[in-house]
């Protein structure tokens, strides 16, 4: 009787196999508990006849587009409001006007540029990448109006202006941890609706007029940067009288460098060095065809999981 049994759930099975739909690329439903549905293997050449999923959310695994542009998105189904690439090869990507998509995620794809059409967007919300071979942010993603987050940590981004940012009146959340990032220019800009600001494991020194340009923020993470200790001292009340939440802190300073409010700081440049770094930002900005706005610090304050921390004062216990 049991092997009877077992002979009939087997055929069971080969029929119902037979009758999934045949697609040139892998799709595998028992991913869709993850909430995504991947498919994978498939490349430029057979992009135009994959029969894709009408899923929510597709998760193209090892697949292979050297440049994925408006024609693409189009090909997705009207369904699907999220796509993440994994692995494989997104080298270029242009984010169209028309492109439906809620939220866009490239992730070790090697991706190297990412642009979008000077038409508008009114519908992506939702943007992160992850590549160390992406360096450079466009500022023709400005057009992406409606983006609420912008996740670009651990890639190799060494300079980005906040004017490109201040158009942006949905933008809450915006995470540039762990890049090279040497300046992070403020100037008279700002982001007015921004909440969470993430600048852990950059190479800043100061940031003018900081937080005061995000007049909505609420949490921002600082730590393992560059920064001066006259600029942490200056800057610190204005941190605890706008409320903001300083999420992080450093332990152990390396040495000749001190602990201040909880960050790593130096007490200062000698002048030959102050030098040299202001000849490499001036050779940098021209290069990026920027102006650049000295940074001045005025008062500062960090709140540690609502805790004012100052200086001398010993950090709470968590």
């Amino acid at each position: 009787m049991a092997a009877i049994s077992a002979l009939t759930l087997t055929t069971v099975l080969i029929v119902v196999t037979s009758l999934l739909p045949q697609s040139s690329c892998r799709y595998n439903g028992k991913y869709r508990a993850l909430g995504s549905s991947p498919v994978e293997y498939v490349t430029t050449a057979n992009f135009s006849v994959a029969n894709l999923p009408t899923d929510t959310h597709l998760e193209f695994r090892r697949c292979h587009f050297p440049s994925f542009g408006p024609d693409m998105f189009k090909t997705l189904k009207a369904s699907t409001r999220r796509i993440t690439f994994r692995k494989g090869t997104v080298r270029e990507m242009l984010i169209g006007s028309t492109t439906r998509l809620e939220r866009i995620q490239v992730i070790d794809t090697g991706l190297v540029s990412l642009r979008a059409s000077d038409e508008p967007n009114n519908y992506l919300k939702q943007l992160t990448v992850r590549s160390r071979k992406f360096s450079e942010w466009s500022p023709s993603l400005t057009s992406l109006r409606m983006l609420e987050e912008i996740d670009v940590a651990y890639c190799n981004l060494s300079y980005l202006n906040v004017q490109w940012f201040e158009d942006n009146n949905h933008l809450k959340m915006l995470d540039v941890s762990k890049n090279g990032l040497v300046v992070f220019d403020i100037g008279m800009s700002s982001i007015p609706k921004l909440e969470r600001l993430h600048l852990w494991g950059n190479h800043l020194k100061e940031l003018q007029r900081f937080p005061e340009a995000f007049p909505k923020l609420k949490k921002v993470t600082l730590a393992q940067n560059r920064w001066l200790c006259r600029w942490v001292a200056n800057i610190r009340g204005a941190i605890v009288s706008q409320g903001v939440e300083l999420m992080d802190m450093d332990g152990v300073c390396r040495v000749g460098w001190q602990i201040n409010g909880g960050l790593c700081c130096r007490s200062g440049e000698d002048r030959k060095a102050a030098t040299s770094q202001r000849k490499t930002n001036e050779k940098s900005l021209i290069h990026g065809g920027h102006d650049f706005i000295g940074m001045n610090g005025s008062v500062f304050g960090m709140k540690w999981r609502n805790t004012i921390v100052y200086v001398g004062e010993p950090l709470p216990i968590l």
